[in-house]
């Protein structure tokens, strides 16, 4: 009698190393502790070691990762919203179990930035809290909503490359996903140092951005990366007359701000 050549999960013939049904591996391999962790590793990273990939050649050629996405080879590396997601999904799952509140560290920051200023009102304080707590709470939101005003900063910047918004969105994700590793390593720093690095964590973000940018619009690298900040730099631009706008619009309505901005002893 012939050995079977059914898959052990579904049923189904196995030709090759892999179901072409379900993707079980064929055969039956006796489970040990390597299996374990490679099992663990691909259901976290994803299949073959993709987002190892990923990391690795967003490191050394963020050029290859993004054309090989834009030419439709979707096989090697993680997407690019799916990278982000799972960036920002490691960023929040390290911050809550190193037990560290995202609106504490928000507000903390604010005031390394700021320095020493005048003492807010209890009404501009409270306008302060709930913007930290709206942040803090709909972190993932917030972060998601940041990205459409990068993408059209690049194809403002960028109209010669022909691309359209989709196609910056892929720049945009990938550049903003990546640096969450730097932003890991702060919250390590925060929570065991004590480390508020304030504006200097920003820092390896745009030099991230401004140096994908270069490595994927531009010939010239040295051109390329300063055109890169200019983008970072309008992108950001667009975000804070959003909300500087926004900022308007509540104390407009709320005639207890306007007197707090107006008697700011009182």
């Amino acid at each position: 009698m012939s050995e079977s050549n059914s898959c052990v999960n579904c049923g189904e013939e196995v030709i090759g190393k892999y179901c072409h049904y379900c993707g079980q591996k064929y055969g039956i391999v006796r489970l040990t502790w390597a299996a374990m962790f490679d099992d663990l590793q691909k259901r976290l990273f994803g299949f073959d070691n993709k987002y190892a990939r990923t990391v690795r050649d967003l490191t050394l050629r963020p050029h290859k990762v993004i054309q090989t996405i834009l030419d439709g080879i979707r096989v090697i590396y993680l997407g690019p919203v799916g990278f982000y997601f799972l960036m920002l999904t490691l960023y929040l799952l390290i911050a809550s179990m190193l037990d560290i509140d995202i609106q504490e560290m928000m507000i903390a920051t604010g005031e390394s930035i700021n320095g020493e200023t005048q003492e807010n009102t209890a009404r501009q304080q409270q306008f302060n809290d709930d913007l930290f707590s709206a942040m803090s709470n709909n972190f993932r939101i917030f972060s998601f909503l940041m990205v459409p005003f990068f993408v059209f900063g690049n194809r403002l910047l960028y109209r010669k490359s022909k691309m359209n918004l989709v196609e910056h969105s892929v720049v945009i994700f990938y550049s903003m996903g990546y640096p969450f590793l730097f932003s890991i390593l702060l919250l390590v720093l925060y929570r065991f140092a004590g480390w508020n690095l304030g504006l200097y964590q920003v820092l390896p973000s745009v030099i991230f951005f401004a140096w994908v940018c270069s490595d994927f619009y531009s010939k010239n690298k040295v051109l390329g990366f300063l055109k890169g900040l200019l983008a970072y730099a309008i992108g950001y631009l667009f975000i804070m007359i959003v909300m500087f706008t926004i900022a308007i619009i509540y104390i407009v309505t709320s005639p207890e701000m306007i007197g707090s901005f107006a008697s700011p002893n009182t």
